[in-house]
C-alpha cells in the first residue's frame, strides 16, 4: 500500500512538472507577443449605489488566487496598479440573494460590494484592454481576453481545524477566458459577454481535497432611448472552503467562509433582471428582479426571490442620491422557516475628484418568520466603500458592510454580521508591487423560531501582505503571506491559519 502511495505521489508530482513546463512555454510565448503590444490598461466602472439586501447563505465562487481551494464572489471590475493579490476576509457579508443596483446607468453606476451581482464578471476573469469595448456605437465588434494563474501554496491548517492541525502544499491551475461584443466594460452601450473561470486544485499530501471548481456568467445589456435593460445568468459550482472578491484596489481578497468554517461543495445559481428609466437627465427609475439559490449536498439549502424598486436624482455632477424599497422572500430548508424581508435604505455617492469616491447605503431591514414562533428582526443594515488615489503608484481602499444572513450549518438560525476591511497597494520603480490588506468581522447568531437556542458569535481578523513583479506588460510574478484567525464561540467554529505561497499570471 505504501509503494502504491509513492508511486500516486510521483505521478503528482509529474503531473505538476508537466504544467510548469507547459506554464514556461506559454511565457515564452506570451514574452515575445508583449515585445509587439503595447502594455493594456485596465478600466473601471464608476462607482455605483447598491441595496444592501440579505437572506440566502453565504456565497462561494470559483477562485483566482493563491489560497485552500477557494470560491470566488463575483464582483465589478476595479482599478487595478498591479496583479491581484490574495487576502484573507471573511465572506459572512455577502449573500447571492443580495440584488444589484438597477441596471447600468450614469445617474447610478455599479456598487463595489459583492451585492452588485449585476454587472460584475467573476472575480479572476482576464483584465481586458483600456481600447475593448470604448467605442460608442460598436456593438457588433468582437472582443475577447485570456487569462492564465498557476500557484504554489503551503497552507499549515488546510481544514481550518479547531484541534490538531494538518498542513501540506497544494498547486492550482486556472484558466479563465471572456468573450463579448458590443461594450463589454462600460457597459454604457449595447453589449452580451461571457466570461468562463475553471480553477484545479492538486494537493500533494491528500488526494481527497482535489477539486475542480467553475463559475460561469453570461449577461448582457441593451439601451433605448430613456430605458436600459440588463439580464444576467450566474451558475457556480464550488468545492472549497473559501471564498474571493476584488478590492477596491484591484487586490483579490480572499474570505473564510466562516459560517460553514470547513470544506464544503454547493453549487450557487442566480438570475437576474434589470433595468432603469430616465424621467429626465437627473431623475431614474429603477427596478431589479433576481432569483438566487444555494444548493449545498450535506448543509442547508435555500433559494431568495427579491424586488428592489428605487430612485435616484443628480443633486450635483458630484453627488448622486437615491432612495429604495427592497421586499424579499427566503425559502431555506428545514428546520429555519420561511422568511420575508424589507428594506428601505438611502444611497449616496460621491465623486469628489478624481481621486476620491465614495458610495453606500444606509437603512433599516425588518424580517418576519414564519411557523410558530412568528417572530421578527429589526436591524440597521449597510454597504460603504471608498478609494483614495493620492498618486498614481498608491490606491487605498476602505468597505464596511452590515447585513443578516440564514446560517448553512445551524438550523433555525440567523446570523448579523459587520464587517471592514482595508487595503493599500504600492508601485515602486513602475514593476514592483507592494499590498497589504487587514480586516476584522463579527458575527451575532439567533434564533428564528420557538425552541432554539442561539450562542454563538464569531470575532475574525486576518492579515496579509503580497509582493510582485511585473517581467513583461503581459507577466506577472509575486508571493504572498496571510495570516487569519477565528475566536467563536461555535462548535469547532475557531482556528488559526498561516498561508504563504508563490503565484505566476498571464494576460493576454
Amino acid at each position: 500500500m505504501r509503494n502504491q502511495r509513492h508511486s500516486y505521489s510521483h505521478t503528482r508530482f509529474a503531473f505538476t512538472g508537466i504544467a510548469a513546463n507547459v506554464l514556461l512555454l506559454t511565457t515564452g510565448l506570451t514574452t515575445v507577443r508583449a515585445q509587439q503590444t503595447p502594455a493594456p490598461e485596465t478600466v473601471a466602472p464608476a462607482p455605483v449605489i447598491t441595496p444592501n439586501v440579505s437572506g440566502g447563505a453565504v456565497t462561494p465562487t470559483a477562485s483566482a488566487a493563491a489560497q485552500t481551494p477557494q470560491t470566488t464572489i463575483i464582483e465589478p471590475p476595479l482599478p487595478i496598479l498591479t496583479p491581484g493579490d490574495v487576502s484573507g476576509s471573511s465572506t459572512s457579508g455577502s449573500s447571492p440573494s443580495a440584488p444589484a443596483s438597477s441596471g447600468a446607468s450614469a445617474l447610478v453606476p455599479p456598487t463595489t460590494n459583492s451585492a452588485a451581482v449585476g454587472n460584475a464578471p467573476p472575480a479572476g476573469a482576464p483584465q481586458l484592454p483600456a481600447s475593448v469595448g470604448a467605442e460608442t456605437g460598436s456593438s457588433r465588434r468582437f472582443r475577447y481576453a485570456l487569462r492564465f494563474s498557476s500557484t504554489a501554496t503551503y497552507d499549515d491548517n488546510l481544514q481550518l481545524s479547531t484541534g490538531q492541525q494538518g498542513g501540506g502544499f497544494y498547486f492550482s491551475l486556472e484558466p479563465a477566458v471572456t468573450v463579448g461584443f458590443g461594450d463589454i466594460i462600460g457597459k454604457s452601450e449595447n453589449y452580451i459577454r461571457l466570461d468562463y473561470s475553471p480553477s484545479v486544485f492538486l494537493f500533494t499530501e491528500d488526494s481527497n481535497f482535489d477539486s475542480v471548481q467553475h463559475v460561469i456568467r453570461l449577461d448582457g445589456g441593451y439601451q433605448f432611448a430613456r430605458l436600459t435593460l440588463n439580464l444576467s445568468q450566474d451558475v457556480q459550482i464550488l468545492d472549497g472552503s473559501n471564498l474571493n472578491v476584488t478590492s477596491n484596489t484591484g487586490a483579490v481578497v480572499n474570505r473564510v467562509n466562516l459560517d460553514v468554517s470547513a470544506r464544503t461543495k454547493v453549487n450557487i445559481y442566480v438570475t437576474r433582471v434589470a433595468g432603469n428609466y430616465f424621467i429626465s437627465d437627473k431623475t431614474a427609475l429603477g427596478l431589479v428582479l433576481q432569483y438566487s439559490r444555494n444548493d449545498y449536498q450535506t448543509l442547508l439549502s435555500s433559494q431568495t426571490t427579491t424586488a428592489d424598486f428605487s430612485v435616484n436624482y443628480v443633486y450635483s455632477p458630484k453627488v448622486t442620491a437615491g432612495l429604495g424599497v427592497t421586499v424579499g422572500y427566503l425559502n431555506p430548508d428545514p428546520p429555519t422557516p420561511d422568511q420575508v424581508f424589507e428594506q428601505l435604505t438611502l444611497r449616496l455617492s460621491y465623486q469628489l475628484t478624481g481621486k476620491l469616491s465614495a458610495s453606500g447605503s444606509f437603512g433599516l431591514e425588518d424580517r418576519q418568520f414564519s411557523g410558530s414562533s412568528g417572530g421578527s428582526n429589526l436591524t440597521p443594515v449597510f454597504e460603504l466603500g471608498a478609494t483614495y488615489q493620492p498618486f498614481d503608484s498608491t490606491s487605498l481602499s476602505l468597505s464596511a458592510s452590515r447585513r443578516v444572513l440564514s446560517s448553512a450549518v445551524l438550523g433555525g438560525q440567523d446570523y448579523t454580521t459587520t464587517n471592514v476591511t482595508f487595503s493599500a497597494r504600492q508601485r515602486f520603480f513602475q514593476k514592483v508591487f507592494l499590498t497589504a490588506t487587514f480586516g476584522y468581522e463579527n458575527s451575532i447568531y439567533f434564533s428564528t423560531g420557538n425552541g432554539v437556542s442561539a450562542n454563538r458569535s464569531d470575532n475574525y481578523f486576518y492579515v496579509q501582505t503580497a509582493l510582485d513583479y511585473s517581467l513583461t506588460s503581459h507577466w506577472t510574478f509575486g508571493g504572498f503571506y496571510t495570516h487569519r484567525e477565528n475566536d467563536s464561540t461555535g462548535s469547532n467554529a475557531a482556528f488559526a491559519d498561516n498561508q504563504v505561497g508563490l503565484r505566476v499570471t498571464l494576460n493576454y
